[in-house]
């Protein structure tokens, strides 16, 4: 697994915190880099996510993606784009470098919200871009969407799903809007310049809404926000949830080696991150090494997120025998009160979160959490 870090935007969503810039005119350097640092070896899932990966010139993407198809063979093949970046040009290129699954950041299929958030795509745009990647034979397309805006009401949102629902992707992402400190929408809301936010039981009502209609028309539930047609499960994404290493370059972009038991994140900064590329100099910021409680940890907040859960086998493997005692003991008093489930597959038994109390995992997965 391999994921590419671009961080450049046109402009900035108000409820964004993600590392980005409108640094526009390093872009080319800046892929340079990437291509520079561009790991030798073959991954079975590449994934360019930002920022807006679609905001980078013809030439230089092309350059980008050329180089991806020579480490990728038969496998899943994502980029994120923007509504607004897709043309006929751009379509064309994507399939004929091989990318095989476009994630398209949708978010609302109203005009009003799109502007909101600072959106430059409209909703027609959105509903042109996912016409033009079929056009070109990308049949995988996922979208995003987001629920709880300032004001958005439960008969809001489920436009929005019937709108996607009308589309039929093949993959959906959806989340709840986070308040983040210190991003505009924050400082917006604490200025009282927005409607106020769905309260708590409306927004659960969104969530089991979508759930719902979701199932209805045939898309699996696989992990809390992700919704997939059958054969379409984001392998890439499934990977940080199954516990995989995978590599990672750009500017801000976090990796994880699974044998070494290391996470390490690069460095914040385009200029610097181009300038280090070109001396020669490590691009890493600085890493972790993961101990057990860590890599417990980890393993719950992932893997438990998924409708296939964590096996108790692989607990009881790959940690030590405490760890695996407080798993099995909060497994079984969690399971009394129906927050979790405890299943058989393919011979194992597994532990996932009761479907119905989805909306409050957080809640939940905080108790298997152990605190040193």
């Amino acid at each position: 697994m391999l994921y590419i870090h671009i961080p450049f935007c046109k402009s900035r969503c108000i409820y964004c915190n993600f590392f980005s810039t409108t640094l526009l005119r390093k872009r080319k350097e800046y892929v340079g880099a990437l291509l520079q640092q561009f790991p030798k070896k073959q991954y079975s899932t590449i994934y360019i996510g930002g920022g807006t990966p679609s905001m980078l010139d013809a030439d230089d993407l092309g350059r980008l993606l050329t180089e991806c198809r020579k480490h990728i063979t038969d496998g899943e093949f994502t980029m994120e784009c923007n509504p607004d970046d897709i043309t006929e040009d751009l379509a064309a290129l994507l399939h004929d470098c091989g990318v095989n699954r476009v994630s398209l950041g949708i978010q609302t299929f109203s005009n009003d919200r799109l502007k909101l958030i600072n959106r430059r795509h409209s909703a027609e745009k959105a509903r042109e871009a996912i016409a033009l990647i079929r056009a070109h034979n990308i049949n995988n397309v996922s979208i995003d969407l987001m629920f709880g805006f300032p004001g958005e009401t439960l008969e809001d949102w489920q436009y929005d799903i019937s709108e996607a629902i009308r589309l039929s992707p093949s993959h959906i992402s959806a989340y709840c809007l986070s308040i983040e400190e210190d991003t505009a929408l924050d400082r917006m809301l604490q200025a009282g310049k927005l409607p106020p936010l769905p309260s708590e039981t409306t927004l659960e009502s969104m969530y089991y809404t979508l759930c719902s209609a979701l199932k209805e028309v045939g898309y699996e539930h696989y992990e809390i926000s992700n919704f997939a047609l059958p054969g379409y499960h984001s392998r890439h994404n499934s990977g940080y949830w199954q516990d995989k290493s995978y590599d990672a370059i750009g500017a801000g972009a976090h990796g994880y080696d699974k044998e070494e038991r290391r996470r390490y994140w690069n460095i914040c900064d385009v200029e610097e991150y181009i300038a280090r590329t070109h001396a020669g100099e490590s691009v890493v910021e600085d890493s972790e090494d993961i101990d057990a409680i860590t890599h417990y940890n980890d393993l719950i907040t992932t893997a438990l997120r998924t409708s296939r859960g964590l096996s108790s086998a692989y607990i009881k493997n790959s940690c030590t025998p405490p760890l695996y005692d407080y798993f099995m003991k909060t497994t079984r008093r969690l399971a009394d009160t129906h927050l979790v489930e405890i299943f058989s597959e393919d011979g194992e038994t597994r532990v996932r979160l009761s479907p119905s109390k989805l909306f409050v995992s957080d809640d939940i997965l905080s108790e298997f959490v152990y605190v040193k």
